[in-house]
């Protein structure tokens, strides 16, 4: 009997775990927030997010405590951290305002208010621990995007670098570790991110399938979308990358590369 194909088994993916998945995801949601979701990818695109938003929440759920926490409570952190980011968000808002030809620092201010910013400051108002998973999530992504030096570009190193110290404080104060070096986390969370992988490789394969060989506008539509799975690629695949589970070692049937045309 020859090969057979199902939705999404077309799709290779880099070698990911759990939170690798979850960064991923985001970064293809917000990539979304820039460039319209074709509308043959649409229902597959609000999965994407509901599953996203799942894994997130069993993350956040599962994360490791320590034996005892040394820093203020959660309740004292959370108005400081809250309050570093919406002022960023009111520092990048005034930046985009601005829509004239002097204003050269649009592009690097849209990169940044994309990743933290593109659902507003709707995770703010999520419980504790649900909060800290969603901001990890997004400082995550702005590394792998490099977003550090686009804050350098508009003189805002403050702005990350306090989010960043005020996330480890509240981490610290909610007594979370690493989930990445807990195997049984790892092993709780596969359910979600499996499912979310699986969500994702349908997603990406619908982006693919919705070019039109004489429309060029959206093959750039395409690139755009799915330039987080690139960038997330080529760092996997970088001699210093970090090796992770695979999907075969996860339990789940290897990816099939799409065939050549």
């Amino acid at each position: 009997m020859g090969k057979t194909y199902s939705p999404g088994s077309l799709v290779a993916l880099p070698r990911t775990n759990a939170l690798d998945v979850e960064a991923l995801s985001v970064s293809l949601v917000t990539a979304a927030s820039a460039t319209p979701v074709p509308p043959m990818a649409l229902k597959s695109f609000e999965r994407l997010k509901t599953q996203t938003t799942q894994l997130s929440g069993a993350i956040a759920a599962l994360v490791t405590p320590k034996a005892e926490s040394t820093q203020p409570l959660p309740h004292v952190l959370d108005p400081p951290l809250d309050r570093s980011l919406s002022l960023a968000r009111q520092w990048l808002d005034a930046i985009l305002a601005l829509d004239e030809p002097e204003n050269t620092l649009r592009d690097a201010a849209k990169r940044i208010y994309e990743v933290f910013f593109a659902d507003g400051l709707t995770y703010l108002n999520f419980p504790y621990l649900r909060q800290w998973s969603a901001i990890r999530a997004r400082l995550t992504v702005a590394d792998e995007l490099g977003l550090d030096a686009a804050f350098a570009e508009l003189n805002g190193t403050c702005f990350i670098a306090a989010i960043r110290r005020l996330h480890t404080l509240y981490g610290d104060a909610l007594g979370i570790t690493d989930a990445r070096v807990t195997v049984d986390v790892e092993a709780k969370l596969r359910p979600f991110a499996d499912a979310t992988r699986n969500e994702m490789r349908v997603y990406i394969e619908k982006v693919v399938a919705s070019v039109e060989p004489d429309e060029p506008a959206t093959a750039d539509a395409m690139t755009a979308l799915l330039q987080p799975l690139a960038d997330f690629t080529a760092k996997s695949a970088s001699p210093g990358a970090q090796t992770v589970e695979s999907d075969s070692q996860s339990g789940e049937t290897p990816d099939v590369a799409t065939p050549a045309e």
